[in-house]
Parts: C-alpha cells; structure tokens; sequence
C-alpha cells in the first residue's frame, strides 16, 4: 500500500507542477523557464540555482555539486549538467577532492501508463556512491535516488562557484535536513561560500 501512494503522491506532484508551469507559459514568450536565484529545499526535494554549489553530508562523508548549463523548459523537461566530489579533509586547512564526476541530466517526456512509467532521458547525479534523481534539470531529490523517505541526507547551500571557493566546515553554513512538510527558501545573497 505504501509504495501506491507514493506513486499517486508523484503524480499530483507532477500535475501540480504541469499547472504551474501552464500558468508562467501564459505569462512567457519564450519557452524556457527563468534560472533559479535562489535555492529552494523541501519538501523532499531542492531547487537550485545554476552554477552554485551545493554540499551533502551523511554521517562523516562530505561531498558538493552543482548544475550547469540549465535548460529547462515550462513542462519540466530539459538538459543540465553535474559536477560532483567527495571533499576528505587531509590537515585542518587542506582539502582535497576525490571520486570526480560529471555527466549530463537529460529530462524527457515520461513514457508508459501509470503504474507502468519511465523516464526515458538520464535522471540522476552521482556523488561518489550516492545517487540522487532529478525530476526536472533543477530539481534534485533530497533522498536517495527517487525515494521519498529520510535517508539521513543533509544539504547546505553554499556561494561557491569553484571548487576551491568551497568551506565544507565553516562554521557559517546552514546545513538542511530532509523534510516531508517543510520548505526552506536561502536566496544566493544570504549563503556562505
């Protein structure tokens, strides 16, 4: 029973999220959708803005990534590519990044009839071993790949557009927990490098 109504509860999120962006296209003549300014955690999923990294924690790993080159669509669909890292702390002023990755989101039509549906297009960032789903080239699940359950996951926004800019342990970042009734709203201005 729990895993029907997750999916009914993916599909209204889809519908709801199809309405919305029915609504901006109305006010748009263009077809793509305006790059976030800010980013938005909750619930159970992040927006974010392009260019800015993000980093994640469980327990003692630390790792960041961030989108680029969004092209998003007013239906969801669309392009966007990763960058990711493991950031292992060598002395207490040294980092170094580990198990780099990239690649490319590519979001497509969902096909198939429900229950029986797919995501055709590359829908996941790697970072080292965790694996998180994106529904649209923005939007990235705060679980592991597309669960909808704590996974113990923690996430902290961060002004840094390189790597080196990164401050995994400043004490300043505000560090966001997966939450089902929550969200959270940090604009880029108001974050920590």
């Amino acid at each position: 029973m729990p895993k029907a109504r997750n999916s009914c509860l993916f599909i209204l999120f889809l519908a709801v999220l199809a309405g919305c962006s029915r609504s901006e296209q109305v006010n748009r003549s263009q077809g793509a959708m305006p790059l976030a300014q800010e980013f938005v955690f909750g619930p159970r999923y992040m927006r974010l803005p392009e260019g800015y990294f993000v980093l994640v924690r469980k327990g003692n790993e630390v790792g960041a990534f961030r989108l680029q080159h969004v092209s998003q669509k007013q239906d969801g669909t669309g392009t966007s590519m990763y960058e990711s890292f493991i950031l292992e702390k060598e002395r207490p002023r040294n980092i170094s990044l580990t198990n780099q990755k990239s690649g490319v989101i590519e979001i497509k039509q969902v096909r198939g009839i429900h229950p029986f549906t797919w995501q055709p297009g590359n829908n996941e960032i790697h970072v080292g071993a965790w694996k998180f789903g994106c529904l649209t080239p923005s939007l990235v699940n705060m679980s592991s790949h597309f669960s909808e359950s704590d996974d113990g996951f923690e996430f902290a926004p961060t002004a840094a557009q390189t790597p080196t800019d990164i401050k995994p342990f400043d004490q300043n970042l505000r560090w966001v927990h997966f939450d089902n009734e929550s969200r959270v709203t940090i604009p880029i201005t108001a974050v920590a490098k």
